[in-house]
């Protein structure tokens, strides 16, 4: 085998990455036959009520899947690692608990979204909050644990089960199945995650807080909810400003298929940031892998592109028909924005192996908003294709100030060596 082949094999990234693509194939999957049984407005509803779900799954977690991430990536006793994992598991659970009442608060007082039906959904459907929390947890610490194999056959479970799960329910009960459906898949989805990684760590002896964990949770949590608002803006501004609600469907599916395209980055970014967070002290080996590996990943999302977009193109006319071919135009916009964000994923972890996440919550700090009030005044101006241009827009953006604060680390991090 190619010497370079062989170091990402050995490094799981073709485990990851074949899991990846067959949980994607479920979860697409199953969205495929799910949007049978549901009518375009269900579906783009479907994707509100995730969206809101995200984004406070992400404030729930406070950022300590990051802390968890960074901190047991570093050569200290396993041991450590599971008082670490165990501390970080308590706090997000409770914390979830906090969070899920804020949003049945919000949602029945119709702060959160402009539609009843999905307020009163989204009561509900919040409930996978402290699961969402727990899973992103065990996940980080295999994933800092180098147990990369293991992970991804525990995702691969998860999204099976998810799969059979959701299918059956939607079939037999439509639009309120799916939602029942989703959280049962959430609760199952724990017990391959703790197969994986034991039970030992709820045996381990309480500590406090490593030195800078606090820091980087904080961090994260403002910089990944803001990140995780910026990737959901469009959905949001077409919850509140469009009254096109099959619409939105169409443009919902567009995101479905786009999310498919970025889980092959996404693989890259979780494989290659316990190395990067492990090696960040070796500067010549730091600054030669993230430049190889950042440009590899543009090459691979060009190519994924190409043939998400090809398989949209396909599926839409052989099986959804010829109302869904606005999901075409939408997704041959967005997928620019996927191209982008992929020119620049490496160095967001590159920024973390470096203790630096406060330049990535920077640059989503100062992205958010601009996004957000270009795809209002896009969808304004030229209906719902100016919000998918308004996410090229700022992916755009993006990448320039991540190159800049890239190469700002790099001089703060290594100019004392």
């Amino acid at each position: 085998m190619i010497p370079a082949l062989r170091a990402i094999y050995d490094k799981g990234f073709f485990h990851l990455l074949t899991a990846k693509f067959f949980t994607q194939f479920l979860g697409f999957g199953s969205i495929v036959v799910v949007a049978r049984f549901l009518t375009p407005a269900e579906l783009g509803e479907l994707r509100i009520l995730q969206a809101y779900t995200v984004v406070f799954s992400v404030i729930a977690a406070f950022g300590l899947s990051t802390s968890v991430l960074k901190k047991c990536s570093e050569n200290i006793p396993h041991q450590y690692k599971e008082q670490i994992f165990r501390l970080s598991l308590i706090r997000a659970l409770l914390l979830s608990v906090g969070i899920y009442g804020l949003v049945a608060a919000l949602a029945s007082m119709g702060y959160l979204t402009s539609s009843p039906n999905v307020a009163h959904w989204l009561i509900i459907y919040a409930l996978i909050i402290p699961f969402a929390a727990g899973t992103d947890l065990f996940i980080a610490f295999l994933q800092a644990l180098k147990k990369i194999k293991e992970m991804a056959r525990a995702q691969a479970i998860i999204k099976l089960q998810a799969f059979l799960l959701i299918i059956i329910c939607t079939y037999i009960w439509g639009f309120p199945g799916f939602i029942f459906a989703s959280i049962g898949a959430y609760i199952v989805g724990i017990i391959p995650l703790l197969w994986q990684t034991g039970t030992s760590f709820l045996r381990a002896p309480s500590i406090q807080a490593p030195a800078g964990f606090i820091a980087i949770a904080v961090y994260s949590m403002f910089s990944n909810g803001i990140s995780t608002i910026s990737k959901f803006a469009d959905m949001f501004i077409l919850d509140h400003f469009s009254p096109d609600r099959d619409a939105i469907g169409y443009y919902a599916l567009a995101t479905l298929f786009l999310f498919g395209a970025v889980q092959v980055t996404a693989t890259v970014q979780q494989v290659w940031t316990p190395y990067l967070t492990e090696r960040a002290e070796e500067e010549s080996w730091f600054r030669k892998q993230v430049r190889r590996i950042q440009l590899r990943t543009v090459f691979l999302s060009i190519g994924v592109s190409l043939l998400v977009v090809l398989a949209a193109y396909i599926l839409v006319h052989l099986y959804y028909g010829t109302e869904y071919i606005p999901t075409v135009t939408y997704l041959s916009i967005l997928i620019l924005k996927y191209i982008l964000w992929s020119a620049y994923a490496v160095m967001g972890i590159a920024l973390l192996g470096l203790g630096l996440m406060k330049y990535n919550f920077i640059v989503v700090a100062v992205t958010t908003p601009i996004g957000l009030l270009l795809s209002y005044l896009l969808l304004q101006s030229i209906g719902i294709t100016g919000v998918a241009w308004a996410q090229v827009i700022t992916a755009a953006l993006g990448l320039i100030m991540t190159v800049l604060y890239y190469k700002k680390a790099l001089l703060k991090h290594y100019s004392g060596k």
